[in-house]
């Protein structure tokens, strides 16, 4: 389950690749398509800031201290508060909600890109951010 979630050096270097072509690409567009790749960028920057591993690898940690009794006839479970529940369950929302929102911007920024491609506008550049824009979708 670790490996899971804190093996993500794949999304870290396309986020890392597709900053760095945001970067050069600020002033080249100013349109649509440069308002849809801000949105992609500022999407993944929360997704990544919102550590999502730690909080699963805490509740994990918590589970296992809790134990069943089957010594007793009454067999007990005792579980983790509702409260940090609770908590999961709204980051765990917030993070679907997000990843929705992520998968939405960076679609919509494909499809200017190919609208560029097809214009021959920036052929290179739109090349490259419409391959890495299809590997963000895919990770």
């Amino acid at each position: 389950m670790r490996q899971m979630f804190d093996d993500s050096h794949s999304l870290k270097t396309e986020m890392a690749f597709f900053d760095r072509m945001c970067y050069k690409c600020k002033t080249v567009f100013v349109d649509k398509q440069g308002c849809a790749l801000r949105k992609v960028r500022n999407c993944l920057r929360r997704f990544y800031g919102i550590n999502f591993s730690s909080y699963c690898i805490q509740l994990r940690k918590e589970m296992k201290k809790f134990k069943v009794n089957r010594k007793s006839k009454d067999s007990c479970v005792f579980l983790p508060s509702r409260q940090m529940f609770r908590y999961l369950l709204i980051r765990l929302q917030g993070l679907a909600q997000l990843m929705m929102k992520t998968v939405n911007s960076i679609e919509e920024a494909y499809y200017y890109s190919l609208q560029k491609l097809y214009l021959q506008h920036f052929l290179n550049t739109n090349l490259l951010l419409a391959a890495n824009l299809s590997r963000l979708w895919f990770v």
